[in-house]
């Protein structure tokens, strides 16, 4: 059966973008379960595993199967933050996707946790004026509101107030009008 499988991961990952397009997702949910096989079976690169695990957790999401679609995006976050082969914005945008999984399923705690590490690993990143990191604030004071944590939420609403008032300078202004895509 490897011998079948050989070189088939992008054939798969195809097919499965494919069945993505035409609204076929549980076809495409086969398709990337069988590239990930294959990955896993063939010994490819991190970054194939990770992209098949991405598509796969995007996949169960679009099946409103969040419990399948965290644990596949928590191996994404895991096999990208032990090599060398992602970027920083690789595991922010991940840790991002598994923070909105929680929330969806009612995982403040697990959420506000998320999000807390990746507002910290944003302010380690990118500049301190950086659109990405009002917005990550403006969500964890969200949760934190959620949370019952006034306290907490007040701090973070304030945080990402600052960030956006110190954006006008560095050219990164959010109009007044803009939405601030949150949770809510």
């Amino acid at each position: 059966m490897v011998q079948y499988l050989k070189d088939a991961w992008q054939p798969f990952i195809a097919a499965g973008e494919t069945a993505l397009l035409e609204q076929r997702h549980n076809d495409a949910k086969v398709n990337f379960q069988m590239a990930l096989l294959d990955a896993e079976m063939c010994q490819r690169s991190h970054r194939c595993v990770a992209i098949t695990l991405d598509l796969l957790a995007d996949t169960y999401q679009l099946l409103n199967q969040p419990e399948e679609a965290e644990e596949i995006c928590l191996r994404s976050l895991r096999i990208k933050q032990n090599s060398e082969e992602f970027s920083q914005f690789d595991i922010l945008r991940t840790m991002f996707k598994l923070s909105k999984l929680y929330y969806s399923q009612s995982k403040l705690g697990a959420a506000a946790y998320t999000t807390k590490k990746l507002l910290d690993l944003s302010e380690q990143a990118f500049a301190p004026s950086h659109p990405l990191i009002a917005l990550v604030a403006r969500q964890l004071a969200d949760l934190y509101n959620q949370l019952g944590s006034a306290r907490e939420a007040q701090q973070f609403y304030q945080r990402a107030h600052d960030v956006q008032k110190n954006q006008i300078g560095h050219g990164w202004a959010i109009p007044a009008a803009a939405p601030v895509c949150t949770y809510l």
